[in-house]
């Protein structure tokens, strides 16, 4: 495992494939932070950014009102402030893509039609039809941006708690011709028998177990703050060890 880190550690760029604005560093602040004392060049790619007009879905709504508010352009700019202030603090450059997320997300064709109306829809790991096109468009856009980049690792998330948010990133990341490495999905891998459920027959390598100053990273996630009342209803943040793998 050692050897696997030395290999990780050997790119000069970083790109992590973000589902949303606070996904990578949940799942990798103590990676974000090593990173950062190596000096090394970092890009968080934030791709769900952005809500669609009404009507909403119930997630949505639900997710809006956990979160303390009621008109959704107005959360998303405040959770990119946020994703602003972290990365400062982190040393990253970030980049919005401002695709519309999955609890917002509508087909064209029927019109106004949700993409994922129902919460165990957008949380069963597959993806719905209408977002093999839109997975395809994305691609595309991750495609020009890593084209210019030389000497880099792209990191994912797994998947695990099956958003379609975080599969998409999964897959589109399975796609590309560079070098990549997954992570386990914070907070959904605080539930062991989910993950464990997860793991099953997955094709996957574990190369490194990552611990760091969990201060420091309570203090990150923390300025996350519009999220915490939905990630973190008692607003403890568990201490989890961050879990890296290569794709078999």
């Amino acid at each position: 495992m050692d050897r696997d880190f030395k290999f990780i550690q050997s790119f000069k760029q970083y790109i992590f494939l973000s589902p949303h604005l606070d996904d990578a560093v949940l799942s990798c602040a103590f990676l974000l932070e090593k990173l950062k004392k190596l000096k090394k060049k970092v890009r968080v790619v934030t791709v769900f950014c952005k809500a669609s007009n009404p009507p909403y879905t119930d997630l949505a709504k639900k997710f809006m009102s956990e979160c303390g508010y009621d008109n959704p352009e107005e959360l998303f700019e405040v959770r990119k402030k946020e994703d602003i202030e972290v990365a400062k603090i982190l040393n990253f450059k970030y980049l919005h893509l401002d695709f519309i997320d999955a609890a917002w997300r509508k087909s064209m064709i029927p019109f106004f039609v949700h993409v994922y109306p129902k919460e165990n829809q957008q949380f069963s790991g597959k993806l719905a039809f209408e977002d093999w096109l839109l997975k395809r468009k994305i691609r595309r856009s991750l495609k020009t941006l890593l084209e210019s980049l030389s000497d880099t690792i792209l990191l994912a998330p797994l998947g695990i708690g099956g958003h379609a948010d975080h599969v998409m990133m999964r897959k589109i990341a399975l796609e590309m011709n560079v070098n990549k490495l997954f992570w386990e999905d914070y907070p959904y891998n605080k539930d062991r028998r989910l993950l464990e459920k997860f793991m099953k027959n997955q094709r996957i390598k574990k190369v490194l177990d990552l611990s760091g100053n969990y201060s420091n990273k309570k203090k990150y996630i923390s300025l996350y703050s519009s999220q915490l009342p939905s990630l973190f209803p008692n607003r403890h943040i568990p201490e989890i060890k961050e879990r890296y793998y290569f794709s078999l």
